[in-house]
């Protein structure tokens, strides 16, 4: 199905229609359905006498045999894992988990200075701030060398930083080869110079007629111009100005093309400044607030409007589902709604001898106790897992990152972002500014063409004012890194030794506890290293795959998290083999949990996997105090709402069939303990934000940078280390946990909050978190209380859509028989099947607007 769709508001429309009522029931729009949510005592005195231990001498009809749940075996782990046991032959000197930020800096940093051969990293964030300045110096002192280093980065959370990297590349003398990391595939490519294109002249051109035009005039090997290069990098550079140029100058788009015609009523220009300013917040941004007035400005403004959204249809390329060009599955729709698909990977290899991975970026913000710059918000109280190792005991993981270096379907180089987006436009924005307006005025006076306006701009903006060429960038970008340097050693390292003394680079969980493996630890754990990502690990043709489909985790390779779903079902299989309590802990920054997360929670919870009634699941993560993305919080209650009050209709019900005359002997639960802790702001400090991404399963421990939202599963890579059986470390871990779990000044339990919480509750809530929003966003005052009732319905009907899925994933079930989703037996219909994968997906697909 083709549909034309704006390019620069190409998540609109998805908003508009997911806040919307729809026919299908796949929005829940009134309280009176948010009311039936929670499962009703009917279903509580099913499911109780289905799973309780004297089901069979009860006198129910509706009992079923339950199967307990299945051990993870190492096999299991192995085929969904990147890499086998690392822990083999000599194995692993020395592994530990690190929660300071400057011990976690040093270990990289004397990595780095100890290397003897290669470098191998990839990061989300790779930033250009003091401690980080470090870091590039020592990469550029190992590769003038002759070490080799590879560094692959996220394209679109750096293409601001491309001037460091040119610096790099350049002081590396041919040893650093820089990637990014998710570059535009060829077929957005080809849209950018689509878009940029001009109509025919016409007085009054249709939308089909500037279309057809454009399609007439586009070669195959149209892959880039002038104007497409400024286009995109307007969008990833978050630039304006070449935003304007590109589409003013390169797609002769005016004002003058939205003025009022025959039969239309005036266009209010301060509406349509207003309806920019919000499409540029939204998209551009990444705005949240900005996304929500969109909807709201469609609905009160859309007669006014609709001439505009008309006028832009016929200029932009068409967008459908129609096979991908070259070796990518993803469809053209696909590629531009996962167009911010981030690298999220976190890791060095140095030598095949030494790695570290975790939540850690390479930026102040983790690696300093307190900002001296005043760049940036945030301290991260974060965990990395640092390993030396037996030369080539990590082969495997070099190998995996080798194949992601090399994936050209989403992988560039620096020379390939320079071709199709330089960077020099942004940079130079003021000194574009003034070419454009000066061409606009050599075009008017016939000194040039709108179909030569690039030749004239190319030849202006080296001509203006400020101009800065590539070379003089690349002076300046060193002679900033000098300056970062300096910085560092001088407003930071003095002060803090002289502060703290000699031990201010360690902290450990608790005063007293190693955060090291120990001897026995060393010797007796596993180690193996696991990856989402968009392609098969273990393919040796790779093809990417966007997204995910439910009960198609390992399919999609979201390996990450069919780890945890196994991991969960092994810890109730643990705590009935050994009859032991086991705890489960989810120490996670942002937590908003997958759809198939969730219902392997539902199957802890009726009785799927047997008896779990030992097993402890312990949530920790931020308060909307102390996070730095509070839509996950935002957002994250109402299904948190739905679990809780879920788990406390299981308590409840079971004080009543306890002593039920009709169950002989003595009642036994099966469902585990669940509880959900936030830390609070005041015991943080200000600016200072969970970033962990740990899990404990018993006695595993994942650790990596995969958070516990819809983002991380469906659109981000991610990596960590699963470690098993290292007991010590475990218990040393655990006792940090509860110990702070037990600290009523650290952290605050919700349960209880949770479980009663109320819709009256919710919408307080939700007028309080947008005033909030509102005071930081809204100066101008624009906002009036009518409009603010309007964006508080709309967050509510979100709210209520992700309410309700929850429920039906914690609750779902055909006839007699509960779903289980994962499991292929054909006495599960299709229509079944089917429906609990489709509101499944419904919810992951969230992360369009989430």
């Amino acid at each position: 199905m083709k549909t034309n769709i704006l390019l620069l508001v190409s998540s609109l429309g998805f908003i508009f229609n997911s806040l919307s009522c729809t026919s299908q029931g796949t929005i829940v729009s009134n309280n009176s359905e948010k009311s039936r949510n929670i499962a009703s005592s009917s279903y509580y005195e099913e499911l109780f006498t289905e799973t309780a231990e004297s089901c069979a001498a009860a006198n129910y009809v509706n009992c079923s045999k339950r199967k307990n749940a299945r051990e993870l075996t190492t096999a299991e782990i192995e085929d969904i894992a990147t890499s086998k046991n690392l822990n083999t032959g000599s194995g692993f000197k020395s592994a530990e988990l690190i929660i300071d930020n400057d011990v976690a800096f040093d270990k990289k940093l004397q990595a780095i200075q100890n290397a003897k051969k290669e470098i191998r990293m990839v990061y989300f964030i790779y930033a250009n701030d003091d401690s980080s300045a470090l870091i590039t110096k020592a990469l550029i002192e190992k590769a003038q060398a002759g070490i080799k280093v590879k560094l692959l980065v996220d394209f679109i959370t750096n293409f601001s930083n491309f001037d460091l990297f040119a610096m790099m590349a350049k002081e590396g003398r041919g040893n650093i080869d820089i990637r990014f990391y998710n570059f535009p595939s060829a077929r957005i490519l080809r849209d950018a110079v689509f878009t940029t294109m001009s109509c025919p002249d016409d007085p009054n051109p249709g939308s089909k007629n500037c279309y057809k035009s454009k399609e007439s005039r586009m070669s195959d090997k149209a892959d880039s111009n002038f104007f497409s290069q400024l286009f995109l990098a307007g969008l990833y550079g978050k630039s304006g100005t070449a935003l304007k140029v590109s589409l003013g100058l390169g797609g002769q788009i005016s004002k003058d093309d939205f003025k009022k015609k025959e039969g239309e009523d005036d266009i209010n220009i301060e509406k349509l400044k207003e309806f920019f300013e919000l499409l540029f917040q939204a998209q551009v941004k990444n705005n949240f607030l900005a996304k929500v007035k969109l909807q709201f400005a469609m609905i009160a403004y859309g007669k006014d409007l609709n001439p505009l959204v008309n006028q832009l249809t016929g200029r932009l390329p068409i967008i459908n589902d129609s096979k991908p060009l070259f070796s990518t599955n993803a469809s053209h729709g696909e590629e531009w709604d996962h167009l911010t698909d981030y690298v999220h990977h976190k890791l060095i290899i140095v030598d095949g001898s030494e790695f570290q991975l975790g939540g850690r970026n390479i930026e102040d913000s983790y690696h300093m106790k307190e900002r001296v710059s005043g760049r940036g918000k945030y301290i991260f109280q974060d965990t990395d897992f640092h390993a030396v190792t037996a030369t080539g005991a990590v082969k495997s993981i070099e190998n995996s990152f080798d194949r992601m270096f090399n994936f050209g379907d989403m992988v560039a180089s620096l020379d390939k972002v320079n071709k199709y987006i330089p960077y020099k436009y942004i940079t130079n924005s003021e000194a574009l500014n003034q070419a454009a307006l000066g061409c606009s005025d050599k075009i008017k006076k016939g000194l040039y063409t709108k179909e030569n306006a690039d030749q004239c701009v190319i030849k202006d903006i080296e001509l203006a004012q400020g101009f800065l060429s590539d070379e003089n960038r690349i002076i300046s970008a060193k002679k900033q890194l000098l300056l970062s340097v300096d910085n560092y050693n001088q407003k930071y390292l003095q002060v803090h030794k002289k502060n703290y003394k000699d031990n201010w680079r360690r902290q450990t969980y608790t005063e007293g506890v190693s955060d090291s493996l120990n001897e026995s630890d060393l010797k007796n754990a596993e180690f193996y290293y696991f990856e989402n990502t968009p392609y098969d690990v273990k393919s040796k043709s790779l093809s990417r795959r966007v997204g995910a489909k439910f009960k198609r985790d390992e399919k999609y390779n979201k390996n990450i998290h069919e780890l945890w779903y196994k991991e969960l079902e092994n810890s109730c299989r643990v705590s009935q083999n050994e009859n032991r309590e086991v705890q489960v802990v989810f120490h996670n920054a942002y937590l908003m949990m997958p759809s198939g997360l969730m219902y392997t929670m539902a199957k802890m919870m009726n009785g799927t996997f047997g008896d779990c009634s030992k097993v402890k699941v312990t949530f920790l993560t931020n308060s909307f105090e102390t996070t730095d993305l509070n839509i996950i919080n935002i957002f994250a209650r109402y299904q948190m709402v739905q679990l809780f009050k879920y788990y406390q209709g299981l308590l409840d019900y079971q004080k009543v069939i306890q002593n039920n005359p009709r169950l002989a002997g003595p009642f036994k639960s099966w469902f585990p303990k669940l509880e959900y802790y936030e830390y609070k702001a005041s015991a943080m400090g200000s600016g200072i934000s969970l970033h962990t991404k740990l899990a404990v399963f018993g006695n595993d421990i994942f650790v990596g940078s995969a958070n516990l939202d819809i983002r991380s599963y469906y659109m981000d890579t991610n990596n960590g280390v699963l470690i098993r059986n290292a007991i010590d470390l475990k218990n040393q871990y655990l006792s940090y946990i509860n110990e702070m779990l037990k600290d009523t000044s650290r952290t605050q339990n919700m349960t209880a909050e949770f479980s009663s919480y109320t819709e009256k509750k919710a919408d307080e809530e939700n007028n309080q978190i947008l005033n909030t929003m509102l005071a930081r966003w809204d100066k101008k005052n624009r906002i009036n209380e009518a409009k603010k009732k309007a964006l508080v319905e709309i967050m509510d009907k979100l709210g209520s859509h992700i309410a309700f899925t929850t429920f039906k994933l914690l609750t779902y079930k055909s006839g007699d028989d509960y779903v289980d989703m994962f499991n292929e037996s054909d006495k599960y219909d299709e229509q079944t099947r089917g429906t609990i994968r489709r509101i499944s997906n419904e919810f992951n697909n969230l992360f369009k607007v989430l």
